[in-house]
């Protein structure tokens, strides 16, 4: 009887904990984890379960989605800033369910700074399990501040016909990469803008 009393009321404080969360207590966990800390990922990933528990048991939808940007939003910004230890954060949340749609994001965000591995990580986005469509959006801003690993990759979805629902969103980043003066950019888009007469 006390074990069930127990269970009963380990489950109300997590549910409790649950409610309680805020983006702003997600970012404080995520500046937390930057410092290299997986438990901080791990204990991110089991508040965003338990949230997803709360939603199902009262039928409501607390936004896992802005929880879950709000804890890597710090991740991206210190990565972006040049920590290899942040992005490998990144990297370990990729690894969690209820995160891992998120990261892609986070890590264009960390490339569009200046970050280079977090380039190289969306240019091969294949290695982790993540969609071309995912790779496009989240390297536009790296492409738009005319980082050339990032233009290239946009080039080739460009020239990839099976590719084209995704030549709007990689031409917006192309575009500011000609405005900086890009030349196979610009050539790209002239190319794209014919298409569409």
């Amino acid at each position: 009887m006390n074990k069930f009393v127990a269970a009963i009321g380990v489950l109300s404080l997590l549910l409790a904990s649950a409610v309680a969360q805020t983006p702003e207590k997600m970012r404080r966990m995520g500046k937390d984890a930057a410092l290299g800390s997986t438990l901080v990922i791990d204990q991110i990933d089991q508040t965003l379960t338990e949230v997803e528990a709360f939603n199902a048991k009262h039928k409501q939808q607390k936004p896992i989605g802005a929880l879950a940007e709000a804890a890597l939003e710090p991740l991206a910004e210190i990565a972006g800033k040049g920590s290899q230890v942040a992005l490998d954060m990144l990297t370990y949340a990729n690894g969690k369910r209820l995160l891992r749609s998120f990261v892609p994001r986070a890590v264009g965000k960390a490339a569009a700074m200046g970050n280079l591995n977090a380039v190289k990580l969306l240019v091969n986005y294949k290695e982790s399990g993540w969609l071309l469509s995912s790779a496009v959006f989240a390297l536009s801003e790296a492409a738009a501040n005319n980082n050339p690993d990032a233009v290239d990759f946009l080039l080739k979805v460009m020239d990839d016909q099976s590719a084209s629902s995704l030549w709007p969103q990689a031409s917006q980043g192309l575009a500011g990469a000609a405005s900086l003066g890009n030349i196979k950019a610009k050539e790209a888009l002239k190319k794209y803008n014919l298409t569409k007469k």
